[in-house]
């Protein structure tokens, strides 16, 4: 496998795997929450509503609204596939393989379509 950069040799070593592996473990429930409140970035999380509320000058908390995380997992992965499927056919074209012969002799026409 090609890489841009030589990797550290310590990136092999179990025992530094098993330590990154850990940290991810640890951190991950905390983002995925993040993520599904924020509704993937489309929304702010409850705090920072409040915390708005209160620099606007409201005296009452605004009212939080519990989230049904299969309905919104499920809008947010419709959302990332439509997203796809959208840009996929000019993907296609760019990278069909007789396109890519053609811009082998044209580097700059390729990067200017990319």
């Amino acid at each position: 496998m090609y890489y841009p950069n030589a990797i550290e040799q310590i990136c092999y070593e179990q025992e530094h795997i098993d330590n990154v592996w850990e940290e991810i473990k640890q951190n991950i429930p905390k983002y995925f929450q993040q993520y599904v409140d924020t509704e993937g970035g489309h929304s702010i999380q409850g705090n920072l509503a409040e915390k708005l509320a209160e620099k606007f000058g409201s005296t009452s908390k605004p009212k939080k609204k519990e989230k049904d995380i299969k309905k919104v997992l499920e809008r947010l992965l419709s959302e990332t596939i439509a997203e796809f499927e959208k840009e996929r056919e000019s993907y296609k074209e760019i990278l069909d393989l007789e396109s890519l012969e053609e811009y082998k002799y044209d580097v700059n026409s390729f990067k200017n379509t990319v």
